[in-house]
């Protein structure tokens, strides 16, 4: 007696051919994840290695145009001896002291006044002032836009354009709308500030005692900063050009750059508070020794 033809599957049919399928969507559903995951690391790879580039070519410019003069040991006369004067502590009428601190509030040894430039002469170029927190600069940096005012057009003076100019690099703490934004497009909490870098026109700058601001922010990924300062023998947390009589042999400038919580596919961000990792880079200086009795 012959059998009659089967109509469907069996049931153990039907089993065996979905756990075949779940088994091949598993594969291929993690075969995707870990390409996913390898796509979004090489690219934040690369977007951080141009990112490090990037600041370490602006800081590796702004550090070696670096400009130091020694002031001059003006001699007594009547005993021959050189007395430690600057035209820096010469009084007159134009500005105000120009003081630096850090972040912190910690302020240098040395105050340089722009009093008196028409009696005085020019202030000397301070070279480095740097603090482990903060660090300014004084750079000679070219720029195409040329804008030249006599010294006697005192009411021009924050409109001049020189090639001395004074870049301050520290962290600025970002306003509640911006943090809000970075947080909503990041979906996590951050911290609350970034690297900033200001620039001032040398003979303008009245004084930068202030902690930098919003608008000088540069790169909110740093999140830490700290300075260090070579002489050749020794590391300092903190340097006065003016009082160490030279220029550092090497400013070592460590960053700490933020990394939010990884991605999951179909899932958003893992919980947590990110991670931090340090880079540190050395910076060496062109002009160590200072340029004696030449004006800046």
């Amino acid at each position: 007696m012959m059998r009659a033809p089967r109509s469907a599957f069996t049931l153990v049919e039907v089993l065996i051919a979905l756990a075949l399928s779940v088994m091949l969507i598993f594969a291929i559903y993690a075969s995707i994840s870990m390409s996913y995951r390898f796509n979004i690391a090489g690219r934040a790879e690369i977007a951080g290695q141009q990112f490090m580039r990037g600041l370490t070519h602006r800081l590796n410019e702004d550090i070696g145009s670096v400009r130091f003069a020694a002031p001059e040991a003006e001699v007594d006369t009547s005993t021959g001896s050189a007395a430690e004067e600057t035209t820096a502590s010469d009084s007159g009428s134009f500005g105000s002291s120009f003081g630096f601190s850090s972040s912190s509030g910690e302020t240098a040894a040395t105050t340089l006044s722009f009093d008196g430039i028409l009696e005085a002469g020019l202030p000397p170029a301070f070279g480095v002032v740097g603090f482990p927190d903060m660090l300014h600069l004084c750079t000679s940096l070219p720029t195409r836009e040329r804008s030249y005012y006599s010294f006697e057009d005192r009411k021009l003076g924050n409109e001049r354009i020189s090639e001395l100019l004074v870049i301050s690099y520290g962290l600025v703490k970002l306003d509640s709308l911006t943090l809000a934004t970075m947080e909503k497009e990041l979906e996590i909490s951050r911290p609350d500030q970034g690297l900033g870098r200001r620039t001032r026109d040398f003979f303008a700058s009245d004084t930068v005692d202030e902690v930098l601001a919003m608008p000088d922010l540069i790169a909110a990924e740093v999140t830490e900063l700290s300075f260090k300062y070579f002489d050749g023998t020794d590391w300092y947390d903190s340097w006065d050009s003016l009082a160490m009589g030279m220029l550092p042999r090497a400013i070592e400038v460590t960053y700490g750059i933020w990394n939010p919580p990884p991605k999951i596919l179909g899932r958003g961000r893992l919980p947590g508070p990110g991670t931090v990792t340090h880079v540190a880079h050395l910076f060496y200086l062109t002009q160590s020794e200072p340029v004696v009795g030449v004006a800046p």
